[in-house]
């Protein structure tokens, strides 16, 4: 029971602290001309993993006692969970039509006798303010062409070969989870 508690300890201390640094990473300046969301946060996770793994050396020389596969295990492990998380929550919520959906409403005046909206003021909103004011399809475009999934020649939009290789990769994954 001590040796269990020693380990939980350790796992605790290093996903708490690679988590505030993780965290706070977000709050500043790094890496902020990387205008993919998911690629900035995967660059400030692999510099997190790369601040981290020193300490952990050190950590063991000063305790010798403290087991380095314990600390380096719970690096992993720490990468691992903020890795899901991150995709899961940040970037699905960045990128996702529902979530905006459901912002405009909490955000919206009370209309009419409904105390929201209609569908057909949703409809504008969508249209209007998220695809036309907000930019989505230039937006998307933009992120598309940088991880070269898109060319964008004399105002043509072509996919390339290898967002083929990655709707054919999703048709896959689509039919594991049995997704319609």
């Amino acid at each position: 029971m001590k040796k269990f508690k020693k380990i939980s300890l350790i796992y605790l201390t290093v996903f708490v602290s690679f988590s505030l640094f993780f965290l706070l990473l977000f709050h500043g300046p790094l890496f902020n001309n990387e205008t993919v969301f998911f690629y900035r946060g995967l660059l400030l996770l692999t510099l997190t993993i790369f601040v981290f793994l020193p300490l952990i050396l050190l950590t063991h020389l000063k305790l010798p006692k403290v087991d380095i596969e314990s600390l380096i295990a719970a690096i992993v492990v720490s990468v691992a969970i903020h890795l899901s998380l991150f995709v899961v929550f940040p970037v699905t919520f960045e990128r996702s039509i529902t979530m905006y959906f459901l912002s405009s409403l909490q955000k919206s005046q009370p209309s009419s006798m409904c105390s929201g909206l209609t569908k057909n003021q949703v409809e504008d909103l969508l249209i209007n303010d998220y695809i036309i004011r907000k930019k989505a399809v230039d937006k998307r475009i933009q992120e598309q062409g940088e991880i070269n999934f898109v060319n964008v020649k004399n105002n043509c939009i072509q996919i390339t070969p290898r967002a083929v290789d990655f709707v054919n990769f999703s048709e896959f994954v689509k039919k594991l989870y049995n997704i319609k």
